[in-house]
């Protein structure tokens, strides 16, 4: 996975850096809006990500509720045939 994970980042930076300079990481934004004091639009680069957190909890907790009980698997699979020693 991380040649099709690098190959995204790089993408997105070569797509985005010219209209919004890019930064995909909340903590490469937060070094440089301290050190330069601008804190405009700044939020997102949180609530976006609590936000996405929190919304892939309630998805997993709605697919656990809405999942079928199954047997264990060890209850499930046929035994298997014992093997007799020579």
């Amino acid at each position: 996975a991380p040649i099709p994970i690098g190959l995204a980042v790089f993408m997105a930076h070569v797509v985005c850096i010219p209209y919004t300079g890019c930064s995909i990481n909340p903590t490469r934004s937060f070094g440089p809006a301290v050190v330069a004091n601008v804190w405009e639009d700044h939020w997102i680069w949180w609530a976006g990500p609590l936000l996405g957190s929190f919304l892939a909890c309630v998805v997993w907790g709605i697919m656990q509720l809405l999942k079928e009980d199954t047997p264990d698997d060890a209850q499930t699979l046929p035994a298997s045939p014992s093997r007799a020693s020579a």
